[in-house]
């Protein structure tokens, strides 16, 4: 094998092993870990919470593909080898660059849409460096090649993400239910373009339910503020994972010193919140709200985007969403494309 061989065929076969590597590590489930968040985000295991974590932006290929990390062998040969940073503003881009990114790993590792802030400038520096390794390398004549591996990378990266979408999550602590919910909740929302009725209906047929109701009912909003977006109801905005809800006061807890049957006449007579809108995956971000909602808040309302609107119950329940989910499983076997399930359908 010929030196100029080796230099276009050697990055592809490693980066080829990387990436199966990668791909192992990612998809592999922790059998032992229980909190789904940490499942669903893909975190659970000290090297999946590096790789998709603190490095997300380069190899968290779930959200923002498996491209990114070609700018660290590349960018490196660039700054080693051709010093490409050799001028002022080069020098004041690097660094701005890797001021954001290590901001954005120590703070936003959480959630991949901060590391996707960095993505206009990550990928076109990625295809710069690979070009500039082309033009070094006297590579030219390979470019067709180099491009197809990366377009290839690209193809398998989708391939494998939309396989592993739709197969059983092997984490056993999961139920069939909530593997369903998981799946559903990074599957793109079907009715968007599909809307039966533009001039009266959203995208979201819980919208067209919540406006149905009275003007006057509020309602406690668990991290959905598609109910301001849509409607002019009032409510109390809340988010369950940190136990937090703003009022004109400010940012308060709720779950705090509260049992759950404190929490309910809060919520009632307090807040003046009848209903929930809420998700069943969003519930089991906390324990203790999800007993809650099982114990006091009835499901009146579910859509094919998994969003529930509850009814905040004075007396205690065990109020479980399983015919609202049989129900909207059987009409999508029916191959019905808005699906809208109210309590009285179920019954």
């Amino acid at each position: 094998m010929s030196n100029l061989t080796k230099k276009i065929y050697l990055p592809i076969f490693l980066g080829v092993i990387l990436l199966l590597v990668l791909y192992r590590i990612q998809i592999q489930v922790d059998e032992t870990v229980t909190d789904i968040n940490l499942i669903y985000r893909r975190i659970e295991t000290p090297t999946k919470l590096l790789l998709n974590g603190y490095l997300g932006h380069f190899f968290n290929f779930k959200y923002l593909g498996n491209l990114n990390w070609l700018i660290i062998p590349f960018g490196i040969y660039a700054v080693v080898k051709l010093r490409f940073f050799d001028t002022p503003w080069k020098k004041a881009l690097g660094l701005s660059y890797l001021l954001a990114l290590i901001l954005i790993s120590a703070k936003g590792y959480f959630n991949s849409r901060y590391q996707l802030t960095l993505m206009p400038l990550t990928l076109p520096m990625a295809v710069l460096f690979v070009s500039l390794y082309i033009k070094e390398n006297n590579l030219t004549k390979y470019k067709f090649q180099i491009v197809s591996s990366l377009f290839l990378l690209i193809m398998i990266n989708t391939a494998v993400g939309f396989l592993f979408m739709q197969q059983k999550n092997g984490n056993k602590t999961v139920s069939d239910s909530k593997v369903g919910l998981i799946y559903r909740i990074t599957h793109p929302f079907e009715t968007l373009n599909k809307i039966e009725n533009k001039k009266k209906s959203t995208a979201y047929p819980v919208i067209d339910f919540i406006r149905s109701l009275p003007e006057d009912e509020k309602v406690l909003v668990n991290n959905l503020p598609m109910l301001y977006y849509y409607t002019n109801k009032s409510g109390t905005y809340y988010w369950c994972g940190d136990d937090t809800y703003y009022t004109n006061k400010g940012r308060s807890l709720l779950m705090e010193n509260r049992s759950i049957d404190e929490m309910r006449q809060f919520i009632s007579d307090t807040l003046g919140c009848k209903y929930l809108l809420s998700t069943d995956y969003y519930n089991q971000h906390s324990e203790k709200f999800n007993a809650f909602v099982h114990s006091y808040c009835k499901p009146v309302f579910m859509d094919n985007g998994e969003f529930v609107m509850y009814e905040i119950m004075g007396t205690k329940g065990n109020y479980i969403l399983d015919k609202f989910i049989q129900a909207l499983n059987k009409k999508k076997e029916e191959g019905i494309t808005r699906i809208s399930i109210r309590n009285a359908d179920v019954e």
